[in-house]
């Protein structure tokens, strides 16, 4: 079966350009992966720059005087806030629970009158039933449930359907907090769907009927972890952007929220979020290549952490967000414990603070995510200051995830949907990378660099495996960095530093190398982590 592609409309993707605490982030665009089919051309001002497609229509939304690149934040240098006590906690989920109460009212109809469907439920254990929330204008609909990923090349297989189900159009149930900005659908379950066959994975659920088809996403999570090779998929990422509503985490396409529901569709991805832009091309290459994966979510991560870690934690393009167990979590393992490696294949990640708390409907409910940015507007800085959402280099957290990570997300490129930069090789590589590539010092990679990119951390312990030289959105030069890092306890880190480097694997772009050599070099990272190779 071939690949369902979704091609998205062209939208802004990545944190805004607010100054909060002090710091300049980056107004960040994103849109469809891939090219549109222009001629390539070199941009000015960067050597070996190409242009891969028309520049996004939303280019010119940058605020005027955004910074050309993001502060490094503190060093280790720098104590962060105290852990709040158990107390505190307490009083942050008061807190939380009673802001989810505030201001919510009737919203009237929201979204097309065709059919649309999401579950709520971020991920189920096998044998958990899957509840699924499904409106449409007709009076019957179907739903068929697909694994995505390799599939032994068979691509997304169809594991369980169901015909002549019921309709009903819910929207007029939407509902709106007018003070957090919060959207929820608040749609009643339509079908339980049993997934007691259902090996761990990512899945999508697709909703059909006379007005069309619409799909979600979710992921039947590994019961154990530990010892594994374990994909993360960041739904918690996917939820900031989701405009299902008019409402996200950013202010690009209507009034910012501060406060986001899984109580809704994605509307990006043909409601599969960001799944189909570059993480189903690191799942696939995974698969296809032969590793045995687990499988969870930085929402699971963010919310109920494992006792046991995996061997190697494979994070996808962008795992922008995620709460403090989460990163108390890798901390631990990767820094003091030292029995746990990261396979980073993306950019610009662990980069926000959010709280996740249960919605106005309680506990059973589909959760929401939380996301203030600023210390004046969240109520818990003064309770719990190591808890405030805001970036984790920001005071007072003072957590620069370069520290963990090696390198960290300085900036948006030019033409971050269109622009590819190349890389080239250090002298810094250990030979068991570069072992069977052909590669060497001063060997060219094309075609990864775009989007969003991270550089070198200082005083991390990180090692530059390859710069990249590229053109900020501002037109200012930008160094980037392919980094690895060791941890004084023995844990690894891989961080590609950009969204482009899943083009690589799937061999969708010009590399100036074989794309057996890339495929060979990831294939040593991975046994340079610990994953056995296949």
């Amino acid at each position: 079966m071939k690949r369902r592609t979704y091609i998205a409309p062209l939208i802004l993707l990545g944190v805004g350009a607010l100054l909060i605490g002090g710091l300049a982030a980056s107004f960040i665009p994103h849109g469809a992966a891939g090219p549109t089919g222009a001629s390539p051309s070199n941009v000015a001002g960067a050597s070996g720059a190409v242009a891969t497609g028309s520049p996004s229509p939303r280019q010119s939304s940058f605020p005027p005087g955004g910074s050309p690149s993001e502060t490094p934040g503190p060093t280790a240098s720098v104590a962060p806030s105290p852990s709040p006590s158990t107390a505190d906690l307490a009083r942050v989920a008061t807190i939380d629970k009673a802001g989810a109460l505030r201001g919510e009212s009737a919203a009237g109809a929201a979204g097309p009158a065709r059919v649309a469907v999401y579950s709520g439920q971020p991920s189920v254990l096998p044998g958990t039933p899957l509840a699924l929330r499904v409106s449409t204008p007709a009076s019957t609909f179907r739903v068929t449930i697909f694994r995505e990923g390799w599939n032994a090349g068979r691509g997304p297989v169809a594991v369980w359907a169901m015909p002549n189900i019921p309709g009903h159009d819910w929207r007029s149930r939407t509902r709106y907090d007018a003070v957090h900005r919060t959207v929820r659908a608040n749609w009643p379950v339509s079908v339980s769907v049993p997934t007691d066959s259902f090996k761990p994975g990512v899945y999508t659920a697709v909703a059909s009927d006379t007005s069309g088809r619409s799909s979600t996403i979710f992921v039947v999570r590994s019961a154990n972890l530990a010892g594994t090779v374990t994909f993360v998929l960041p739904l918690l990422d996917y939820q900031a952007y989701n405009l299902w509503g008019g409402h996200n985490l950013y202010a690009y396409a209507g009034t910012q929220a501060t406060r986001v529901s899984f109580d809704r569709p994605y509307d990006e991805g043909g409601g599969t979020g960001f799944w189909t832009r570059h993480d189903w091309q690191i799942v696939d290459w995974l698969e296809r290549t032969g590793y045995n994966l687990s499988f969870t979510t930085d929402y699971d991560l963010s919310t109920d952490p494992p006792a046991d870690a995996p061997k190697v934690l494979v994070l996808g393009q962008h795992t922008e967000y995620i709460a403090a167990p989460m990163r108390d979590w890798l901390d631990l393992h990767v820094d003091r414990l030292g029995d746990m490696s990261i396979a980073l294949f993306g950019a610009n990640s662990l980069y926000q603070q959010v709280r996740i708390a249960p919605g106005p409907a309680g506990p059973s409910a589909p959760p929401d995510v939380i996301c203030d940015r600023t210390l004046k507007a969240d109520p818990v800085a003064e309770v719990a200051p190591m808890l405030a959402t805001v970036h984790w280099r920001q005071p007072p957290v003072n957590r620069p995830e370069g520290m963990l990570l090696g390198s960290q997300y300085v900036s948006v490129l030019a033409n971050a949907t269109s622009t590819r930069y190349p890389f080239t090789v250090t002298q810094s590589v250990p030979a068991e990378l570069l072992r069977g590539t052909g590669w060497r010092a001063g060997t060219v990679i094309e075609g990864l660099l775009m989007g969003e990119a991270d550089a070198l951390y200082p005083n991390s312990n990180g090692i530059s495996l390859m710069t990249g030289a590229a053109i900020d959105h501002l037109g200012h030069r930008l160094r980037t960095d392919v980094v690895i890092r060791t941890s004084a306890a023995g844990g690894r880190v891989f961080s590609a530093g950009t969204f482009g480097w899943a083009d690589g694997l799937l061999g969708t772009v010009g590399l100036g190398v074989s794309t057996a050599s890339f495929d060979r070099f990831n294939r040593n990272v991975l046994a340079w982590l610990g994953a056995t190779p296949p």
